[in-house]
């Protein structure tokens, strides 16, 4: 075969073009027609990009294309796609096979498509067009209907990209189709070096490269169309963000009647005790801070309100701020994951604790604090995402040791799965429980929310027919008497407030004969067993959508009583004794002990749950580390020999209960008939009651021997 000599022109050699078919020529570098001069400095530039080129553009070809085809957006998308499959060899030459992209949040799934299909098309000469493959974007909006198809589109494409931002959006059990997932990082330095070179002809130093890389990348790339230097490009681009982000916060910004809407003081609120007295002691300590009078390491940074819906925290919050004459920042966990994922919600959370610093002195309140969650009880595959979130929190709030003037307010309905380490002391390590309002708070409440004065004797009756009502519902009442009133051009009355109130249903005789056995039956069990008995009440009507519990019993707590497993036991047993009372009586017992949370039943499961898990009291001295009702319930789905041992201590303690009941079955009987006359009965007869049944039946045995002798 004949050799061209060293510097003789060598043969042109053609190709297919891989997408097109179009024959493609390669010539050598010295047969190559010269730019034009005006194109010489940048394809000079281009041309000592090569070296920065990546890993897997090898040939003289692949560089030429990647040259001409490639804009900025498009180099960086397919280096980061090429960079998460690097270890998939097989997959990259051609082989099938089927993976998740997780991409990181500063791109879209559907942006990195073209670039995915781009890179799955570069296979081994013999494997091209053997293997179909394809790519498919998935986020919050398209999971519903794409989970129908994927079956068959896993079944169809031997080769196949997911892009997608979370596994949240795919079912564990869609997982089981493909290979592995893959977690996409973003463009390193050198990706960024290599794309303003090869796509723009620019050059930039290590600092703009920091700079750059901290910018979105589809803001850059529009930046660009005049390959302007790298500096102007990060200049007018921040620049662009500052201005939008400050019309955004300008738009956002509330006034002051819109912080404060009903611009109400601590000093107006009623019904939350606790609370309360913490936040005129705060007002006073900020002022004392702000006079200089006070270092700030003596003021209280955090605090965490508990309590159900509707008991006011947020009203607390902007009733703080204005006596604390402080900036208020309202903020929650579904307003910072509404932004977006991962990276949107961290961003949205940093940006309100950096407002709260901008303008302290300033409360910063924190809604639904309790979906933070606890690090230590995250198992499934949400597990990554909601660490994150946590030490993201906790990276905010100790941000705070070191700025001055930021309190905050955190307000959860439950505290027990929050993470120990946002209450530790140094950050919400103060918590005061909310309560719902007591008559004479919702007195108070009515006083406050209804503009108009009313009688003594029309506040009276609204906060008696009020009972278990929050002061969100108050404050909705009064709105609705208003308004039919306003309708009539007239004062407002009590029939207005009457006529808003929900339909009142009455209990049927029967039914309240059988709650009136079921709470003597706790109440007569609870006696004999040593415990005192506050009150005893049933409900003889029920409001329609404000239907509270049929009756309860109120035992006195003995917080400082040597607890042991026998002590727990009885527990168990009062808790069961309702159950055993209409047993004894009817036969069998109803549905009313039970089928919801917070149900005798329910606290007894739970209790007898924690005996065996996590006191020693059980066959195991293991500690579980379970407390709310959702773990316990978790615990007994997973060891059913667990849920056998709980299961016979409930039964043990149903039997003796009615044992208890059937030997004062008096009693029981005289409770339940006081019960139906007056609805209610005071501790303090049910001990006296209870001690002459048992005089009366000391007396009756005592007969009944000397009769027999």
């Amino acid at each position: 075969m004949a050799r061209a000599r060293r510097g003789s022109r060598r043969p042109s050699c053609s190709q297919a073009h891989p997408q097109s078919g179009a024959s493609v020529h390669h010539r050598s570098r010295r047969t190559r027609p010269a730019p034009a001069k005006h194109q010489q400095r940048d394809r000079g530039c281009r041309m000592k990009a090569y070296a920065t080129f990546p890993r897997h553009i090898t040939d003289q070809s692949q560089r030429q294309e990647h040259k001409s085809f490639m804009s900025l957006a498009r180099f960086l998308r397919r280096a980061i796609i090429v960079r998460a499959l690097r270890n998939e060899r097989e997959f990259r030459s051609g082989q099938p096979g089927r993976f998740i992209l997780l991409v990181p949040p500063s791109f879209e799934p559907k942006t990195m498509v073209s670039a995915a299909r781009r890179a799955l098309s570069k296979c081994k000469p013999d494997l091209q067009d053997l293997f179909e493959y394809d790519v498919d974007p998935v986020d919050a909006e398209t999971s519903p209907l794409w989970l129908e198809d994927l079956p068959v589109r896993l079944m169809e494409m031997p080769r196949y990209l997911l892009l997608t931002h979370s596994l949240d959006f795919i079912p564990h059990r869609c997982r089981l189709g493909f290979d592995a997932v893959l977690q996409m990082q973003p463009p390193t330095p050198a990706h960024w070096r290599a794309a303003l070179k090869v796509c723009l002809g620019l050059a930039a130093t290590n600092g703009e490269i920091d700079r750059i890389a901290r910018l979105p990348i589809d803001l850059v790339a529009l930046a660009t169309g005049r390959r302007r230097s790298v500096s102007e490009i990060i200049n007018e681009v921040e620049a662009a963000i500052a201005e939008d982000d400050a019309k955004e916060s300008r738009s956002k910004q509330p006034d002051a009647s819109s912080r404060q809407p009903r611009l109400m003081t601590l000093q107006e609120l009623a019904g939350y005790g606790a609370a309360k007295s913490w936040g005129l002691d705060l007002a006073s300590d900020l002022a004392a801070w702000k006079a200089g009078a006070l270092a700030w390491a003596d003021v209280d940074r955090g605090v965490l309100l508990c309590g159900p819906p509707g008991t006011g925290k947020t009203t607390f919050a902007a009733a703080l701020a204005r006596s604390c004459d402080a900036h208020l920042v309202a903020a929650s966990v579904a307003r910072w994951q509404a932004t977006g994922h991962l990276g949107d919600l961290l961003k949205a959370m940093r940006k309100d604790f950096a407002e709260a610093r901008k303008h302290a002195p300033s409360i910063l309140f924190i809604d639904e604090f309790d979906s933070i969650g606890d690090r230590a009880r995250f198992s499934d595959h949400h597990a990554s995402y909601s660490i994150q979130v946590v030490n993201g929190l906790l990276e905010c709030i100790d941000g705070l040791d070191d700025r001055e003037g930021v309190v905050i307010v955190g307000a959860c309905n439950d505290s027990d799965g929050i993470d120990p380490a946002l209450l530790r002391p140094g950050r919400l390590d103060r918590q005061i429980d909310i309560p719902l309002p007591d008559e004479e708070a919702r007195r108070a409440i009515l006083r406050v929310h209804q503009t108009d004065a009313l009688a003594d004797d029309v506040v009276e009756k609204i906060a008696s027919v009020t009972d278990g009502w929050s002061g969100a519902d108050l404050e909705a009442l009064c709105r609705r008497a208003r308004r039919r009133a306003r309708k009539e051009r007239r004062a407002v009355t009590l029939d207005d407030f009457m006529a808003e109130l929900p339909q009142e249903i009455a209990v049927p005789d029967d039914l309240v004969d059988v709650m009136a056995i079921h709470e003597a039956g706790h109440a007569v069990v609870a006696s004999a067993l040593g415990r005192g008995v506050e009150m005893i009440e049933i409900n003889r009507t029920i409001r329609r959508d404000h239907a509270g519990l049929g009756g309860h019993v109120t035992i006195q707590q003995q917080p400082l009583k040597r607890r042991s497993r026998a002590s727990y036991l009885e527990e168990v047993t009062i808790l069961m004794a309702g159950i055993a009372a209409e047993t004894v009586f009817y036969g069998e017992h109803a549905d009313g002990a039970g089928a919801v949370p917070g149900s005798d039943l329910q606290r007894a499961t739970d209790l007898a749950t924690i005996m065996e898990t996590s006191m020693g009291f059980g066959s195991s001295l293991v500690y579980h580390d379970a407390q709310d009702a959702y773990s316990l319930d978790r615990l007994r789905r997973s060891d059913l020999k667990l849920k056998g041992r709980v299961d016979a201590i409930l039964k043990s303690c149903l039997k003796t209960a009615k044992d208890i009941v059937s030997a004062d079955r008096q009693a029981v009987e005289a409770i339940a008939k006081h019960l139906v006359r007056n609805g209610s009965m005071p501790g303090h007869q049910v001990k006296s009651l209870m001690e002459r049944q048992r005089t009366s039946a000391k007396r009756c045995g005592a007969a009944q021997t000397k009769n027999v002798a």
